[in-house]
């Protein structure tokens, strides 16, 4: 699992444990919601950190954010 997506997880509650390379979770306290808006929120970040050279950065960040109500 990627480092940034297991550093999100843990934020929404998760908790991860590598044992003989298996990708355990134990999720009792996860917040999916939580995880989900962590997610759009970094892509949405991503985006317009690249909007100053490229302009369908913003369009991109834009459109996220209508899709899924992000404000």
């Amino acid at each position: 699992m990627n480092k940034r997506i297991q550093e999100l997880f843990s934020r929404a509650g998760g908790a991860i444990d590598m044992i003989d390379g298996a990708v355990l979770t134990y999720t009792d306290h996860f917040d999916p919601e939580k995880f989900a808006q962590l997610i759009l929120g970094d892509c949405i970040s991503w985006c317009n950190a690249y909007s100053s050279i490229d302009s369908n950065a913003q369009v991109i960040a834009d459109s996220i954010k209508q899709q899924f109500g992000v404000e």
